[in-house]
């Protein structure tokens, strides 16, 4: 699915958490976390991970990057 609403999610703005503002499906399937609410400002806030799926033949893997986030502040599965 491309958007949100073609894999059965609420908007964006509706997925919501103690850490995080939105949760967007886009192009091929990727799925961006903003971080927001009680996420510390100085090193969350406004930032993002992105996860990308990957189609092994009948099952799915993910893919976890971010290009804002330092190491220690994102979860341990998205940690090289």
């Amino acid at each position: 699915p491309a958007t949100n609403a073609a894999a059965g999610l609420s908007k964006a703005t509706s997925i919501t958490g103690k850490y995080t503002s939105t949760v967007t499906v886009g192009a091929n399937g990727v799925i961006t976390v903003l971080y927001g609410g009680d996420a510390n400002s100085t090193y969350l806030a406004t930032k993002a991970i992105t996860l990308t799926p990957q189609d092994n033949a009948g099952s799915v893997s993910w893919t976890c990057s971010n290009s804002t986030v330092a190491v220690k502040h994102v979860p341990a599965s998205c940690r090289p």
